[in-house]
């Protein structure tokens, strides 16, 4: 079951004289039941009118003071026959009707959203946009102690990742995370590598082509988010993950932080450090709790890293996030180390967006 709800805007220009909402309320209602054989409304006032009619239609119209007029339809399209189903043409027809009947000034239809269905198709960017997904089916889902772990199908982007109903990424994004790698710039032949997090095995697969020395990746998830990731996104880690070590690999089911704390107290260092961490704030407003959090990430990185090594980090927000993006290089400004960074943008497919994506390193004396 689900129903197609579909918004049409309209701006008229406001009569003086204050009897310009009745004039258009009459014409709204006359153009509303010819077009849906509705007699009359099932509810009324001043600004607002509410119609129900058959094929499951619902229409709302609301005034508002500046001349905005708006019309909302559902459309319930549970067992009726395909033939029945409005379509984009009749909104067409509708729109143009109210337009001359209203002498608009603007005319807007907006595209319909089909809502219950059984897959979530809409998610937002980073900025609050809308996106929607073609998924066809759903692939996985289950919840671990951490979070819901989901897998929907695309015929765009492949299999794609959701943690807590957050995109993660798709079998179509290898941009992802060869901008998590630097985009080329670096060698990792004959180096230590740390991930931070990188469940799908996106990053540890494209690491191990390169021959490391040694690549130990820290995820606290595995039995749902790396066991997913080996049944249903091989696209993104290949063979990577098909076994938790190899003669230059491991794969350590453990906290980061904690972690982290170990390789400080023990010495131990890395050449390259990759946080592909979900917990940097997409939010400026975020309690600071959280912020203390993303700071004790980034202080903790800086004391396993060489000192003349690289960490590589995704910001977890798109390019336009100008305040966010702000608020997290002033975290990287007042860390245990002076550092220096590079920052750049990457488009990431299934994201629909471009991404932030940062190369810091401590700061030559």
């Amino acid at each position: 079951m689900s129903v197609n709800h579909t918004l049409l805007d309209f701006h008229v220009t406001p009569d003086p004289s204050g009897n310009w909402m009745v004039s258009i309320s009459e014409k709204m209602r006359r153009i509303i039941g010819e077009s849906f054989k509705i007699e009359k409304p099932e509810f009324s006032s001043p600004t607002t009118m509410l119609f129900a009619g058959q094929k499951g239609i619902q229409c709302t119209v609301q005034l508002f003071p500046d001349g905005l007029v708006t019309l909302d339809v559902v459309q319930y399209i549970n067992n009726i026959s395909s033939e029945q189903i409005l379509k984009r043409s009749d909104y067409i027809d509708l729109r143009d009707k109210v337009d001359e009947a209203l002498s608009c000034s603007k005319a807007h239809f907006i595209p319909t959203i089909h809502r219950g269905r059984e897959i979530l198709r809409y998610h937002d960017t980073s900025d609050g946009r809308m996106k929607e997904y073609d998924f066809d089916k759903e692939v996985f889902k289950q919840k671990s102690d951490y979070q819901d772990v989901w897998i929907a199908h695309s015929s765009r982007y492949g299999n794609m990742l959701f943690l807590d109903l957050e995109e993660m990424l798709a079998e179509s994004d290898i941009d992802y995370t060869k901008a998590l790698l630097g985009n080329g710039r670096e060698s990792y032949k004959d180096k230590d590598v740390l991930i931070l997090g990188g469940g799908d095995g996106g990053v540890l697969n494209e690491l191990l082509k390169e021959s490391p020395k040694f690549v130990t990746m820290v995820e606290i998830s595995f039995v749902l988010v790396v066991d997913a990731s080996i049944n249903h996104l091989r696209g993104i880690c290949g063979s990577s993950m098909d076994s938790y070590k190899g003669h230059n690999f491991e794969i350590r089911i453990d906290d980061c932080v904690k972690a982290m704390k170990e390789y400080v107290k023990s010495g131990k260092t890395f050449d390259y450090i990759i946080n592909d961490l979900t917990d940097i704030p997409v939010s400026v407003s975020l309690h600071h709790s959280h912020w203390d959090f993303v700071r004790e990430i980034l202080n903790l990185t800086l004391q396993v890293l060489k000192p003349e090594g690289k960490f590589f980090a995704q910001g977890t927000n798109g390019a336009t996030c100008k305040k966010q993006i702000e608020q997290y290089e002033q975290q990287l400004m007042n860390l245990c180390y002076p550092v220096e960074f590079r920052r750049e943008f990457a488009f990431v497919p299934s994201f629909e967006e471009s991404w932030t994506f940062y190369e810091v390193w401590r700061k030559r004396t």
